[in-house]
């Protein structure tokens, strides 16, 4: 079973899940990774749209609604209508999402960093290389 691929990159992802997920609330973050990317997707294109953020994501509407709705009560987001589609609604950073994102950085810097330190350089192109032809590969 430790061969099969798709077992073995399942067994990774929740292991990865798991110790970020611990990181983040020993840092006192109040978001998860996928929150966290939402945020730091609309720090970088302030007043984006769902659709953007899901096309961005490579995820359906309805979790990016899920997911921006508790920011939106964390006070980390806010909708705003559009001026050119009243069924469209912006989303943007508030201050303290803009603080959220700043405090994740280190957390997820130490996270890069302990990678980093395991795998040489040529490894981790080959890896990353890897990844994006898996990403490639299932998003066609």
């Amino acid at each position: 079973m430790n061969n099969r691929l798709f077992y073995l990159l399942s067994k990774t992802e929740n292991a990865l899940s798991v110790y970020v997920k611990q990181q983040f609330s020993q840092s006192g973050l109040k978001v998860t990774p996928g929150q966290l990317g939402i945020l730091f997707l609309i720090k970088a294109g302030n007043r984006q749209s769902m659709s953007e953020l899901s096309r961005e994501l490579g995820t359906d509407n309805s979790a990016v609604t899920r997911s921006v709705d508790r920011l939106e009560r964390s006070g980390l987001v806010a909708r705003n209508n559009s001026a050119d589609d009243r069924r469209e609604y912006l989303i943007t950073i508030t201050p303290a999402g803009i603080a959220e994102t700043e405090k994740a950085g280190a957390v997820i810097a130490a996270i890069n960093k302990k990678i980093e330190n395991e795998f040489s350089k040529r490894e981790l192109d080959e890896f990353r290389s890897t990844l994006q032809k898996l990403d490639s590969l299932f998003r066609a």
